[in-house]
């Protein structure tokens, strides 16, 4: 799945009406969610984290699963800081093709 589907897909999925709703949540500007949605960028650390902790998905939020122990989609939500924090690492390695 590309990236900007999936945040997309987990806008929707989230009952999230729009990109300014989205930004809201998040305390940033409409055009940062409109940049991910079409895949000219990426959520940083702690927009990965808050979108997380609303339910976002791995997939959603990268194009690539992550699951330790099954093949089912992983919700990252209730993870530590340290945790998270490789998972969106790992997340922006394989996007940018190296170990960030």
């Amino acid at each position: 799945m590309k990236q900007e589907n999936g945040i997309k897909k987990f806008r929707i999925r989230a009952g999230i009406g729009s990109q300014s709703d989205l930004a809201r949540a998040l305390k940033i500007k409409p055009q940062n969610v409109s940049l991910w949605e079409a895949g000219k960028g990426t959520p940083s650390f702690a927009q990965a984290k808050k979108l997380f902790e609303m339910g976002a998905m791995v997939e959603e939020l990268f194009g690539i699963p992550y699951s330790v122990q099954s093949e089912q989609p992983a919700n990252l939500a209730g993870l530590s800081d340290a945790d998270a924090g490789a998972i969106v690492r790992q997340g922006l390695g394989f996007l940018y093709g190296r170990n960030v």
